[in-house]
């Protein structure tokens, strides 16, 4: 038995029975917690599309967006407009592919 082990082996046994449930009841929680964590790591969380069947709650972000568009007129204040040149032959097919995916997972548009 190591020197460190000898120390904790002593600890141990100063301690009454109830510190010792109690410790153990730590140990199987840290043990329990560790296991979620990793079992997290091993499987991705997946996203499940939720159903179409009724009204959904505006986001913060969304609700003062609103807001601030009922109190303004047509504003384009909070839109960020940009743009890209391309260069020799277009693939259409390769452009639409990421496009229509995009489109795939996010159901607003």
């Amino acid at each position: 038995m190591s020197d460190k082990q000898a120390q904790l082996a002593e600890k141990l046994k100063q301690l009454s029975p109830e510190q010792r449930e109690a410790l153990l009841a730590k140990l199987q929680a840290k043990k329990s917690a560790s296991n979620i964590q990793q079992s997290i790591k091993e499987k991705p969380i997946q996203i499940v599309k939720r159903q179409a069947d009724g009204l959904y709650p505006l986001s913060f972000a969304q609700q003062r967006l609103w807001f601030l568009s009922q109190l303004e007129d047509a504003t384009s204040a909070y839109n960020i407009a940009g743009g890209f040149e391309i260069k020799g032959m277009l693939d259409v097919a390769c452009l639409e592919r990421p496009i229509q995916l995009l489109i795939a997972r996010n159901e607003i548009l």
